[in-house]
């Protein structure tokens, strides 16, 4: 089992969505980090990571760690997803 860092959450409105701070978006992300982000779905419904800098396809592979993705062809604008 790998030891993380506990993530702040911080809440950004009084019933849902925080930010999130203490993911290093440079090495790959322990499952202990993936557990305490699917915590903070769970309380807050959405998360924000801000200054991530991170490609599409780290977006896209990091987010199937969750579950699995829709696809929607027709949002795609300038590179992004």
């Amino acid at each position: 089992m790998t030891v993380s860092t506990p993530l702040v959450f911080k809440p950004l409105h009084p019933t849902f969505v925080a930010e999130v701070e203490g993911i290093d978006w440079t090495k790959p992300i322990p499952e202990s980090v993936i557990e305490q982000i699917q915590k903070g779905i769970d309380k807050y419904g959405v998360l924000v990571f801000r200054k991530a800098n991170i490609d599409n396809d780290t977006h896209v592979a990091f987010s199937r760690r969750f579950d699995e993705l829709d696809r929607m062809p027709f949002i795609r604008r300038r590179g992004r997803f």
